[in-house]
């Protein structure tokens, strides 16, 4: 939500993945996808209840939070990366139909 509305990325660039073997850059990236989400989280429910009454019971609040708790989930070594690019899908769908809502 907040590079949508000031076109600036939220947080610090990301880089490459550190580690030695690729094992250890893919527990890297789970682990910066996890952190992430919570992260995002967090700034969005920060953000709803100074802007919404009621937040928790915004439907685009709950779909939001929800994709981005499905991300963060997604962390465990059961997905696969098709499955953790769902969740992103999900979290980039739950962000733009928010966004829709906004722009009316």
């Amino acid at each position: 939500m907040h590079s949508a509305f000031t076109g600036t990325p939220f947080g610090a660039p990301l880089g490459a993945a550190a580690g030695d073997e690729t094992r250890q850059r893919v527990d890297a990236l789970r682990a910066n996808l996890r952190d992430t989400a919570v992260r995002q989280r967090d700034a969005v429910a920060d953000a709803a209840a100074r802007a919404y009454p009621d937040f928790e019971q915004n439907q685009h609040f709950q779909e939001l939070v929800s994709s981005l708790d499905g991300l963060a989930a997604a962390v465990s070594e059961g997905y696969t990366s098709q499955q953790m690019a769902q969740h992103l899908d999900a979290v980039q769908g739950a962000v733009n139909n928010w966004g829709r809502l906004a722009s009316y």
